[in-house]
């Protein structure tokens, strides 16, 4: 899988980490943030997502920040797919 999700070790003002994301296309690797942050505990490690049924200090559901998170996804794993084809 190209796309890593992982949360930023430092917490912001309300104790939240920042969501990162690492990809990999064609071995150049682009690091960033995904603009959601969310308490630890909320984080799911091994799904790499915001664990069912929790919200942040925006208001933001759990189920809003995953379907972002899997668009994301989406969208790097058709740029890589793109990129093998030319």
């Amino acid at each position: 899988m190209p796309v890593n999700y992982y949360l930023e070790k430092r917490p912001n003002k309300k104790g939240e980490n920042p969501i990162r994301l690492s990809a990999v296309v064609k071995g150049a690797r682009v690091l960033s943030t995904t603009g959601f942050s969310i308490k630890p505990e909320s984080w799911d490690e091994n799904s790499m997502r915001v664990r069912p049924h929790q919200t942040n200090s925006k208001k933001q559901t759990s189920a809003f920040i995953n379907r972002y998170l899997n668009g994301v996804e989406g969208i790097v794993l058709e740029f890589e797919n793109t990129c093998r084809v030319r």
